[in-house]
């Protein structure tokens, strides 16, 4: 975890190109940021071993409100294990207009 980031609300990192590796690691230490609302991981490069980690990630994150992953290739079990998880979180939509929801 990162301690000093813990009240993090918002984390825009689309278009980056951060790959697997920081990706991975990533997903590790969201476990530690308690408040995270916005997580924006659009078009970086993500394999499946870092979509899988961002899911552990995620995983009871009842403070998220908005997640995009698009354009990375995390495969199709890892955006069904997303799916499932941003369900189990009573967040059901998908991302709209208004910026909220789920992007993958």
């Amino acid at each position: 975890a990162i301690p000093y980031l813990s009240a993090l609300r918002v984390l825009i990192a689309g278009g980056n190109e951060l790959g697997p590796e920081v990706g991975t690691a990533l997903g590790a230490a969201l476990g530690g940021l308690t408040e995270l609302r916005v997580l924006d991981l659009y078009k970086n490069g993500l394999d499946a071993a870092a979509g899988r980690a961002i899911a552990d990630g995620i995983a009871g994150r009842a403070s998220l409100v908005a997640l995009d992953i698009r354009e990375n290739a995390i495969g199709d079990e890892v955006k069904e294990r997303l799916r499932a998880e941003w369900g189990r979180l009573g967040k059901y939509k998908e991302a709209g207009a208004d910026s909220t929801g789920l992007a993958l």
